[in-house]
């Protein structure tokens, strides 16, 4: 990634913080990742939503002043739909996870809950998580349902999210992209946890889907990841951007960031 679309990409990140503290609360903030500006970036893509930017200074950064991009409908939406998201996931983590891990997730519940229900304007779209978020994870208990069927579920779900509003061009090519995007995640964190859901007990696609040939498994997801980024660069590659930065800094995700996780994956796997 050039400078100045690192540049870019940062200060989508400090306004999608000051947007998320502004819309929902301080404390949503800790849950922030630079996967919500992606999301922010591909819907910014499809509207022609051009970002403006400002200086400032924040909590995290009071000395020294930022560039921060200004407040704005992709940012805001964003911001909501990831305190949705994370509302979830904290649920989904105490279903899941054992004593201690479960005590630590009650303790942040309060928090995501209230940044979920201030996100009110998108309750439409809560219900559409609740509704894929239950069939993954009676899914998930069953233990029987292939991998690809799980990463399915997943990727529908966050295609879901990121067509949300938007118009049926635009929700056509936001649902596709962030459907492959959604099964590459889910395949990557297969890889990435396999070891330890098998030393914990928890499920694991892969270890449900290739009991007797791990390594195989292994190569499998890896070989299904590089398909479904390349087909998320296909849908991609329909969208007619605002301006050649929007779609150099989406470019690098998916042709640079992805496959050089896919390659530590792979490295990863060979060497254990």
């Amino acid at each position: 990634m050039k400078v100045k679309e690192y540049h870019t990409y940062r200060a989508l990140y400090c306004g999608l913080c000051k947007c998320t503290g502004r819309c929902l609360s301080c404390s949503a903030r800790f849950a922030l990742s630079y996967d919500f500006v992606f999301l922010a970036l591909l819907r910014m893509a499809l509207t022609g939503e051009l970002p403006e930017f400002d200086r400032g200074r924040c909590i995290a950064h009071p000395i020294k002043a930022r560039t921060y991009a200004k407040s704005c409908g992709s940012l805001i939406f964003s911001a909501r739909a990831g305190a949705l998201l994370t509302y979830y996931k904290v649920l989904d983590d105490i279903a899941d996870t054992r004593a201690f891990g479960r005590f630590a997730c009650r303790l942040v519940l309060p928090f995501a809950r209230r940044a979920a229900r201030r996100a009110g304007e998108l309750s439409s779209l809560a219900e559409r998580i609740e509704v894929h978020l239950g069939v993954l994870s009676e899914m998930e208990r069953r233990r029987g349902t292939s991998a690809d069927a799980s990463a399915e579920v997943f990727g529908r779900l966050l295609a879901d999210v990121g067509s949300y509003g938007l118009s049926d061009k635009q929700e056509r090519i936001a649902a596709e992209v962030l459907l492959r995007v959604g099964k590459w995640i889910y395949f990557a964190d297969a890889l990435d946890d396999y070891e330890r859901d098998i030393k914990n007990g928890n499920y694991n696609p892969l270890a449900m889907a290739y009991p007797d040939d791990p390594e195989g498994g292994k190569e499998t997801l890896l070989f299904a990841m590089h398909a479904e980024r390349a087909r998320a660069a296909d849908a991609l590659a329909l969208i007619r951007f605002p301006d050649s930065g929007t779609q150099a800094i989406l470019e690098n995700i998916l042709f640079c960031g992805l496959a050089k996780q896919e390659y530590k994956l792979s490295k990863t796997e060979k060497s254990q």
